[in-house]
């Protein structure tokens, strides 16, 4: 063989080798979400769904049970949106996602969570 064709050979083989990250992507929404990023999507989805879900048992609730839930008197609670804004930034501060752009559509669409 010659240096030509021998490398030629190593060009390609380190080509194939090293396109396995590129194609260890998910789509979700319109972002490429890499396997590194993947839990902060999941956990992101898991999140937007636990919210879907409250918000829907909410409004089936009875008022005994929406009684028992309000804090006492004097006591300070978060509410829920500020609690998952609060929890979107600490992650968008870890990841290369934005992930205020996604929704639980696109979670949905992408596999990473069921609706009820």
């Amino acid at each position: 063989m010659t240096i030509k064709s021998t490398l030629s050979i190593v060009a390609l083989l380190t080509g194939v080798a090293f396109s396995g990250a590129a194609y260890a992507q998910t789509m979700v929404g319109n972002h490429d979400v890499s396997d590194a990023d993947m839990p902060y999507v999941q956990a992101h989805c898991d999140s937007l769904k636990l919210a879907d879900d409250d918000s829907r048992r909410a409004g089936t609730q009875s008022d005994d049970a929406t009684e028992a839930t309000e804090p006492a008197e004097g006591e300070e609670t978060m509410p829920a949106e500020d609690n998952l804004q609060a929890d979107i930034d600490s992650r968008n501060s870890s990841t290369t996602v934005d992930l205020d752009t996604i929704t639980l559509d696109d979670c949905i669409t992408a596999g990473l969570v069921e609706r009820l």
